[in-house]
């Protein structure tokens, strides 16, 4: 009798033991549960808080610059924002005379300063990569050059209205001459030179406006026509694939 006692209470001592396991392994795995829950929340919440100090840090990014004063380094001008005064000359206006700049027009080619000290360095790296000069064709144009060329044969989506050109801002060159980007890219050196700018051209601050067509741009992409801006907005169109004309339509819904 007391044998079986014995047994019947190990048995009962067992179970009792089994039950005092499981419940403190059902606690530990439900209080496991709830820390990583909460730990889920708390993350949840850090991303939520980092998202938010993300989009406020954008969006006064985007606030940061002037684009709407002519003296402005990235004034903003386009098919329907034209610079405010017609006739703006700004001050520090210089020669660009360069040995690795090339123009074979018989005038000077003459920038802000800002411009052609950045164009200066441009061109010598891109000497260095591919052993020939930086060739500008054209750069600041005064209302009455740009009205002429408005008044010819070339297209409205191609060329600016006088008074509404980038390159009375004296921030803007083109380089190498094609009539269109067909022609252009059908130049194998050409486009060698573009792949070349377009990776490397933000380094000196300078920006390929013309890039993603007519209802993005307001006008055709122009591989050829390179506009000077500040370092920071220039990386930052880069980084982000962002034409000027987009950076500039997102500014002003913030």
């Amino acid at each position: 009798m007391q044998k079986k006692l014995n047994k019947k209470n190990i048995f009962i001592i067992f179970i009792i033991l089994i039950l005092i396991l499981f419940y403190f392994y059902y606690s530990n795995s439900n209080k496991k549960k709830i820390i990583k829950n909460n730990n889920k929340i708390e993350t949840s919440k850090t991303k939520l808080k980092n998202n938010s100090k993300t989009k406020e840090k954008i969006q006064n990014f985007y606030k940061k610059f002037d684009l709407d004063s002519d003296d402005s380094i990235t004034k903003f001008v386009s098919k329907d924002i034209p610079l405010n005064n017609k006739k703006y000359i700004p001050k520090n206006l210089v020669e660009v005379n360069h040995i690795f700049i090339y123009t074979n027009k018989q005038e000077n080619i003459i920038l802000r300063k800002v411009a052609k000290d950045a164009l200066v360095k441009l061109s010598i790296e891109f000497s260095k990569k591919f052993n020939s000069n930086l060739k500008v064709v054209s750069w600041y144009r005064s209302y009455k050059t740009q009205k002429k060329i408005e008044e010819s044969a070339c297209s409205k989506n191609l060329c600016a209205k006088a008074w509404f050109s980038e390159h009375q801002t004296w921030l803007a060159v083109d380089l190498w001459q094609a009539s269109d980007k067909e022609e252009f890219f059908k130049n194998d050196l050409y486009k060698e030179y573009f792949d070349w700018m377009n990776k490397n051209a933000y380094k000196f601050w300078f920006i390929n406006t013309y890039k993603k067509w007519l209802k993005i741009d307001s006008y055709e992409i122009e591989p050829w026509h390179w506009r000077y801006v500040w370092k920071e907005l220039a990386y930052f169109l880069y980084k982000n694939n962002l034409s000027f004309a987009e950076f500039y339509k997102k500014s002003k819904q913030k």
